[in-house]
């Protein structure tokens, strides 16, 4: 209900006991009185609900002839890393979505230290929009991206495994074997054994330094450019790692993990068959 509306009630009821003093046939000097008083109050009335009806006939033509505002929901592609190491570093503090991403990466790893990204940021290998930048004199032509290997160990049916924090221990059976016996002969020990695979975190980095002046004047989205570059050379990092690994502070790597990956073709080599290619994927 409008509020002038409920005032016009008010008025009424001052209204109802004016009518209830002025109907009587002796009125005493108190009615007289509060006769008095009943009137100031309903001048004062009138004066509040012609004061509300105008705002609100007001804000009413305001809303007609006020311009639509779409609203545009963020999404994880709109983080930006300029904006976020911009404020840290100028503004006092981040703010927007980048806050939001901080806070998120901070409730999932409260140990985080300077400026926190999720994993879903990151992974999202997202278009972010370049802001305004001073026009150089200079003109470029397209852009040659560097050279990289195409990935493969993902497609290849590695499981990724995301959100863990200490090691990882996961069982394996090895499995036994029946075997036929003589109708009153003893059964073979089936020899079923189970051992675990162990894991421990090992650290995969990079970092790019920027200039404040090259964010500024540049005519591409420098940081999409590095960021995509980086991504990308990471994921490369971990295919390596996979497939062969072996060296310092990196993963094993399946041709350097021992137990797997031998199929005996003969003892001189022989050419594969599909009973080779199926033993190569069971030995992997």
């Amino acid at each position: 209900m409008k509020k002038s509306d409920v005032l016009k009630q008010e008025r009424a009821a001052i209204e109802a006991k004016i009518e209830n003093l002025v109907s009587k046939a002796d009125r005493s000097e108190g009615d007289d009185a509060e006769f008095d008083t009943l009137r100031t109050e309903l001048e004062e009335m009138n004066r509040k609900i012609e004061r509300e009806e105008a705002a609100e006939k007001f804000m009413a033509e305001r809303a007609t002839h006020a311009p639509v505002v779409h609203e545009r929901k963020t999404t994880p592609k709109d983080y930006s890393f300029r904006k976020a190491i911009y404020e840290m570093s100028y503004a006092g503090g981040l703010t927007g979505l980048e806050k939001e991403m901080h806070e998120e990466a901070k409730r999932k790893n409260p140990e985080v230290q300077g400026i926190g990204v999720p994993e879903f940021v990151i992974n999202s290998r997202a278009d972010l929009a370049a802001a305004s930048s001073a026009v150089v004199a200079t003109d470029t032509r397209d852009f040659i991206d560097a050279l990289r290997a195409k990935l493969v160990i993902v497609q290849a049916g590695a499981r990724l495994m995301t959100g863990l924090t200490g090691n990882l221990s996961i069982p394996r059976l090895t499995g036994g074997a029946a075997a036929w016996e003589a109708e009153n002969g003893d059964a073979d020990d089936f020899g079923a054994s189970f051992d675990a695979v162990t894991m421990s975190p090992k650290r995969l980095a990079a970092y790019q330094a920027m200039s404040k002046q090259l964010l500024i004047q540049s005519t591409y989205d420098v940081e999409q450019i590095i960021r995509g570059d980086m991504v990308r050379a990471i994921a490369l990092a971990v295919d390596d790692a996979a497939i062969e690994g072996g060296a310092a502070n990196t993963p094993t790597g399946i041709l350097n993990t021992s137990g797997i990956g031998s199929v005996e073709c003969g003892t001189t080599g022989a050419a594969p068959t599909w009973a080779h290619i199926v033993a190569l994927e069971r030995e992997v």
